[in-house]
């Protein structure tokens, strides 16, 4: 077991075994998830949260708390998540990380190269879903060209947030 230079063990992701068995779990069933849409495989949350009206009047307001939660965030780590010159060798280097060979990586601090990324493509991914979805949220207050680009790019950043949190478990095992 590797240590770190206080002597206590470093708890390796890879090395757990519940996590390789729930990323079986969650991640395939996330990829089917993403190829066929969510009604066939959630409708029954809709029931349970009162029907397909009252989710989607909810959705709003969720996109609202997801807004401020995430911000909360991003200004408590935003200086601890610069991308500095061993961020971009790791992120070129990745491929190692996800053959579980870290020789030749740099050394990382608190978060390494990839944690970082997903920390901003979770930030631009929001600030698209926040910015889409006020237009979606109010669209007779909107032209028409807005709107459509909205309705185009609203489930874009959606998946891409998906993905970033759902990519990284396929690495992580």
């Amino acid at each position: 077991s590797r240590r770190a230079p206080s002597g206590s063990p470093i708890w390796s992701a890879r090395s757990c075994r519940c996590l390789k068995q729930s990323r079986n779990c969650v991640a395939k069933p996330e990829t089917v998830y993403l190829r066929r849409g969510a009604g066939p495989f959630l409708f029954w949350l809709a029931a349970i949260f009162g029907g397909g009206t009252t989710v989607r009047a909810w959705h709003p307001w969720g996109g609202v708390l997801f807004v401020l939660f995430f911000a909360g965030m991003f200004r408590i780590w935003q200086r601890q998540m610069r991308l500095d010159r061993d961020d971009w060798r790791w992120l070129r280097r990745a491929h190692r990380y996800a053959a579980h060979d870290e020789s030749g990586l740099p050394e990382s601090g608190r978060f390494n190269g990839g944690q970082k990324a997903l920390f901003w493509i979770q930030g631009i991914s929001g600030m698209v879903l926040l910015l889409t979805g006020l237009v979606l949220w109010w669209p007779e207050t909107t032209p028409r060209p807005l709107r459509e680009i909205s309705i185009l790019l609203h489930p874009i950043a959606a998946v891409i947030s998906i993905l970033g949190y759902k990519w990284p478990m396929r690495f992580s095992a």
